[in-house]
């Protein structure tokens, strides 16, 4: 099945995180790119796709703050996603963000957005949402259903538009909750026959000013919430059901038809089977690559011919410490490799090791594991860059192959055996 997916990302709902792990299941190719239509997600319209929609449909991956409708006639064959969370918790993220905002971020933002940025650094969360400009009523005031229900622009809104999106949450094909994400992700996986990612970390995540949160004024608190709180339940008990279907639906894995190589190159370009990887860096200059991480183990599944010996080879153009990658370990279905070379190759640092063909599965798909000493920070070392995501090795390449001593064997084998059916067939 042909992964295509529209994901509608609601702000503070763990939307980044999520857009992090879709990406590593799709060639760069096949994601359409941000500010595709030269404006704000938020701000496209249904004739903004109308008019590029034939392109569009080139993209296998679409994600982003787009209103829900834009969408709507772009194609029945995409799987439209989206991800609830509490509304409370996401009430105050919401308004953490907005005064968490820097100078430099907000020296490219929106004017509105800047002007609300502005509101929130100076007012207690009370104060901050008796505010009635744009957009804070749009994105605070029940954001999740006026989302749903395409009701941002309406000064207020009532029950006809949490029914709407009720209705806009049945025509999904998929809606979880932010709470729930690894039942998110698993669902997918399963649907997609995608590898679930053990391990990942939340983005775009800040610290709390808690003194700024101390006094929240309960009746705007209770208006401000009402119908996202009926709403998010409405979602849970769908998700919950979907959920139990999945875990009683029969796994087939096992009857999928394996497609087997004997040389594999990839570049941090392609969308691969994998756990334990940031998401892609560098896009547009001449080398694009993804970090190790957040544990020190990652992984990546390929489909080996057996019989047949490999050697493996791992560009690494960046590592915080150079520990790192010196005490660095690779592994073949559970079995250590003996690293054979370390040395610079294009001004990149080249792991080298032999895969055995003893180690390679004859039924059962290989995993190759990459384990570091230690996982750090940029910010650790550096941290004006706020970059606190545990990183192991920055990788470019990743090339397997059968080494030539194998394939002449194998040659040299079949050669007898061609010439008798060559000869009983003359």
């Amino acid at each position: 099945m042909e992964s295509r997916i529209i994901f509608h990302h609601i702000p503070k709902t763990g939307g980044t995180t999520l857009i992090g792990i879709l990406d590593q299941y799709f060639d760069i190719e096949e994601i359409m790119p941000n500010r595709y239509f030269d404006k704000p997600a938020r701000d496209v319209t249904s004739e903004d796709v109308e008019a590029k929609a034939e392109a569009i449909k080139t993209y296998n991956l679409i994600r982003g703050h787009f209103p829900i409708p834009c969408f709507d006639n772009i194609g029945d064959d995409y799987y439209r996603i989206c991800l609830l969370r509490n509304p409370v918790s996401r009430l105050f993220s919401l308004y953490n963000d907005w005064r968490s905002k820097t100078e430099q971020s907000l020296s490219t933002a929106h004017p509105l957005d800047v002007k609300a940025s502005r509101l929130a650094k100076a007012n207690n969360i009370s104060d901050f949402l008796k505010h009635s400009d744009y957009p804070i009523p749009a994105l605070f005031d029940n954001g999740q259903t006026r989302l749903l229900s395409d009701s941002l622009s309406k000064k207020s809104i009532g029950e006809a538009e949490l029914i709407k999106a009720k209705e806009t949450v049945d025509k999904m094909q998929l809606v979880g909750i932010t709470e729930m994400l690894d039942s998110f992700l698993y669902t997918l996986c399963q649907k997609f026959k995608w590898v679930f990612p053990k391990q990942y970390q939340s983005l775009n995540t800040r610290k709390y000013d808690r003194q700024a949160m101390t006094t929240i004024d309960k009746d705007i608190f209770h208006e401000f919430l009402k119908f996202d709180l009926e709403l998010y339940e409405y979602v849970i008990s769908k998700f919950n059901k979907t959920v139990v279907n999945q875990l009683k639906a029969k796994n087939n894995n096992s009857q999928i038809k394996r497609h087997q190589v004997n040389h594999i190159s990839l570049d941090m370009l392609k969308g691969f089977k994998c756990d334990g990887f940031h998401v892609r860096e560098g896009i547009g200059g001449d080398d694009v690559w993804r970090w190790t991480g957040p544990d020190t183990e990652s992984h990546l599944y390929f489909n080996l011919q057996p019989h047949i010996d490999y050697n493996l080879e791992i560009d690494i153009i960046s590592v915080i410490d150079q520990e790192i990658v010196d005490n660095l370990k690779l592994k073949c279905n559970g079995t250590n490799l003996k690293i054979e070379n370390k040395g610079a190759v294009n001004g990149k640092q080249r792991v080298s090791a032999k895969i055995g063909r003893d180690l390679i599965n004859v039924v059962e798909e290989d995993k190759i594991t990459i384990k570091v000493p230690f996982t750090t920070s940029h910010a650790a070392v550096q941290p004006e860059t706020k970059d606190d995501r545990q990183k192991g090795i920055a990788i470019t390449k990743i090339e397997i192959k059968a080494s030539s001593d194998t394939i002449q064997h194998k040659e040299k084998e079949g050669k007898p055996l061609k010439k008798f059916f060559e000869k009983l067939l003359s």
